[in-house]
């Protein structure tokens, strides 16, 4: 066997086997030598003035007033009974009777009826406002 086939067998050979994996992916994972990327930097906002409020992309803008607090309505029942229900109308079912002299808070209003949350038992509803006190 010459020399120069001896040395052409080896590249044959090689080139045989990249021909069968030709198409295929060969994965390299990464180095652990790589050096990590740098900490990203956060640059905090200045401070805004009294009334203002920080908002990314628009920068100190003013906070809207808080709405005041009004105290509670409370009234009584006037009637010597009174049915407190679901909804506001006659056809609304009835989810419990209220009795004369009981506390209710008013918690708005409606086409003259007026919803309720009666603090003794825990219930809502809606309730005919001319069977209230006046408040």
């Amino acid at each position: 066997m010459t020399r120069r086939a001896f040395f052409s067998f080896p590249i044959l050979a090689a080139l045989c086997i990249l021909s069968a994996l030709h198409g295929c992916v060969v994965y390299v994972p990464q180095s652990r030598y790589d050096p990590a990327p740098p900490p990203q930097v956060i640059v905090a906002p200045l401070p805004c003035p009294a009334g203002y409020g920080w908002s990314p992309g628009y920068g100190c803008v003013p906070v809207p007033a808080p709405s005041p607090a009004y105290a509670p309505v409370i009234t009584r029942v006037k009637a010597a009974t009174l049915n407190l229900r679901a909804c506001p109308g006659t056809s609304c079912a009835v989810t419990a009777t209220l009795v004369q002299g009981e506390e209710v808070q008013v918690l708005g209003y409606g086409d003259g009826w007026t919803r309720v949350f009666v603090p003794a038992r825990a219930l809502e509803g809606w309730v005919s406002g001319r069977h209230l006190s006046d408040y």
